[in-house]
């Protein structure tokens, strides 16, 4: 399940950076598919887990679930991480889609001069170790934290009438 969250999130992040990066709503509606159809796959993960081992516990609907979402995040992240150090255009392309989508906006010249210091701060900043993981442990954490509950309310215990 881990490569199919990676496959559904890769294929999300190749059509939003090859046609969308500039249209900035439309990269947003892309961001959040992506998002409920990784939530879709790691719930899925742990009903799977829940049917396949009778009396799962929570700690193993868990784990299936954290082994789908470090394959899943791992792999694309690696793949949007190259292919954003591949086209250099990117950046410059995620700028203009910011920009035009804070023309939209009644009053928006301060925005928009803090959005171009700080790309222009960010455009001179150099790739490290530390930016590089960073990015990738807090997409696993959030997941992660989904997943502990979607654990929790896939262990809970069904209350009925046993008399």
């Amino acid at each position: 399940m881990g490569f199919a969250l990676a496959a559904v999130k890769i294929i999300c992040s190749t059509i939003q950076f090859k046609y969308y990066l500039e249209d900035f709503k439309a990269s947003y509606i892309i961001f959040f598919v992506s998002l409920a159809s990784g939530i879709a796959i790691v719930l899925l993960t742990g009903i799977m887990q829940k049917n396949r081992i009778a009396g799962a516990t929570m700690k193993e609907i868990f784990q299936a679930m954290f082994l789908t979402i470090l394959v899943g995040i791992t792999l694309s992240y690696s793949f949007e991480q190259a292919w954003m150090y591949s086209d250099v255009s990117i950046s410059d392309r995620i700028f203009t889609g910011k920009m035009n989508y804070l023309k939209t906006y009644p009053n928006s010249a301060t925005k928009m001069e803090e959005l171009r210091k700080e790309y222009l701060q960010n455009r001179n900043a150099k790739p490290t170790f530390g930016n590089l993981t960073t990015g990738l442990l807090v997409d696993i954490v959030r997941y992660s934290i989904l997943g502990f509950i979607f654990a929790l309310i896939l262990n809970r215990k069904k209350t009925g009438a046993t008399a």
